[in-house]
């Protein structure tokens, strides 16, 4: 994480980064999906967040224990660092609320710096997690192991079982 860090970052930032990856990548969601959550929209106790999908319909995601963990300890430090009345449960380093693009460009940093290679859109990562693992003997992305460490390296002394299964 030193790297991360000597290049201005902050801790926040690297905890937000790896919050927005463990939430597309447990949740499934789509980029949009995940741009527009708000504060409210999570639900520790419930176990599950609300997202606005396509046709802007309700909907109700699932969140599993490590996912919650990693959640509760982005929440703290939210609420510290936003600005009084920001809804946005992602913010940029202005604390405004991270469009898509910024949460792609995110994105494909921590890929790259995991050594993955291959283009992978916020979009395929979504099918290498949810579409792939659904396919009878489809084997994974491999080199996503790679990206896992990645992200233990962002938030350590969080799990990072994620991708575990790919």
């Amino acid at each position: 994480m030193d790297s991360f860090l000597n290049k201005g970052r902050t801790d926040f930032s690297a905890l937000r980064d790896r919050t927005m990856i463990e939430v597309l990548l447990g949740t499934g969601i789509r980029l949009g999906e995940l741009a527009a959550l708000d504060m409210d929209d999570i639900d520790l106790d419930a176990k599950h967040l609300r997202v606005r999908a396509k046709g802007n319909v309700p909907q109700v995601k699932f969140i599993k224990t490590d996912l919650r963990t990693l959640l509760r300890r982005y929440l703290a430090k939210r609420r510290r660092h936003g600005r009084q009345g920001m809804e946005a449960l992602f913010l940029s380093n202005r604390d405004g609320r991270l469009c898509q693009r910024q949460i792609a460009n995110r994105l494909a940093h921590w890929l790259r710096k995991a050594g993955i290679e291959k283009e992978l859109t916020p979009q395929g990562l979504r099918h290498v997690r949810v579409v792939e693992p659904q396919r009878a003997g489809t084997p994974g992305l491999r080199p996503v192991d790679n990206f896992d460490k990645t992200l233990g390296d962002l938030a350590p002394g969080i799990p990072n079982n994620s991708l575990e299964n790919c």
